[in-house]
């Protein structure tokens, strides 16, 4: 019986160089694999002669049905040419429940999908867009009718970088939007509406526990270009069942502590150098009277502030 890179046959294809005939490339099939009763597996080769006349394997299909592209040039290593009238460029066949997976081309954009539908486009600017059509502002733009997620996720190290450089004083920037209505009819939003939550989560043992939030509300005051805002913060103590408010920034820049807010303590002697409206505590008060500068070497506790040129008892 033959055995494994026997030749099973070969066309060859040859061209008069004006000497002689000069073989130019060949086709070629060898058994790839174990033989046996009924069965000689079988690997098809595609040779052809690069332009120093040297011949080289350009395209292969092993037993596994494994296609393998070879050489070095400078031209696509797969190019498909499709007919006008054909719908895409490859599609693989077998039925699914969202279709055959697909590869095509439309307007200029590459297009991934399935015969179901549209999964990524790439349009002929480099924006993508997935599960939408790109927008030529927005370099990749992520839609889903119900739940659009982004999700980077790593073993070791996972960040996610934000960069800009250019001449001038403008940041890279996070931007979170909230409409009613749908993408294709927006609607104002209301009093009490979530613009944009940042989440921090810990493995508890059996599931990720929800530790600290930083959320934005609309506060009571809708218009036309203007709208009414307030931020929280909340943390989660130990054996509670959620995070809880703990810090409020109003429409009012005011700022409203859920607790107690912990200043600073000192002695006296290494009170810093301050800023007007600077609070802490000193441990070591000699005699303090409000609102008079403070003075060391005594064994009194008081709040002190700090007026631009001294600080003061409080």
């Amino acid at each position: 019986s033959v055995q494994v890179n026997d030749g099973l046959g070969a066309i060859n294809f040859y061209g008069y160089d004006g000497a002689s005939y000069v073989q130019a490339g060949y086709l070629v099939s060898y058994v790839d694999g174990t033989v046996s009763t009924g069965v000689v597996p079988s690997r098809v080769s595609i040779n052809v002669n690069s332009a120093a006349g040297a011949s080289t394997e350009a395209f292969a299909i092993s037993s596994a049905q494994v296609v393998t592209l070879g050489g070095v040039n400078t031209a696509p290593a797969l190019k498909v040419t499709p007919i006008a009238s054909q719908a895409r460029w490859v599609e693989v066949t077998g039925a699914t429940s969202s279709g055959n997976p697909k590869l095509n081309t439309s307007a200029g954009s590459l297009e991934l999908g399935s015969t179901g539908g549209t999964a990524l486009t790439i349009n002929s600017s480099g924006n993508i867009g997935i599960g939408a059509t790109p927008i030529s502002t927005v370099p990749l733009l992520i839609y889903h009718a119900t739940a659009s997620n982004l999700t980077v996720q790593g073993d070791s190290s996972t960040v996610l970088q934000f960069q800009r450089f250019s001449n001038d004083a403008t940041p890279a920037t996070i931007n979170f939007k909230k409409a009613r209505g749908t993408t294709a009819s927006q609607s104002a939003v209301a009093s009490g509406d979530g613009l944009g939550t940042i989440n921090f989560s810990g493995w508890g043992g059996s599931n990720l526990a929800q530790g600290v939030y930083i959320q934005a509300f609309v506060d009571t005051y809708v218009s036309t270009s203007d709208v009414s805002t307030y931020l929280t913060f909340s943390t989660r103590a130990a054996a509670t069942g959620a995070p809880v408010e703990a810090l409020r920034i109003t429409s009012a820049q005011r700022v409203v502590a859920a607790n107690t807010i912990a200043t600073a303590g000192y002695t006296v002697a290494t009170l810093p150098a301050g800023t007007v409206g600077d609070r802490a505590y000193v441990t070591d008060a000699l005699a303090p009277a409000y609102g008079v500068a403070v003075a060391g070497g005594g064994a009194v506790t008081v709040p002190v502030f700090y007026n631009g040129a001294a600080w003061i008892c409080a």
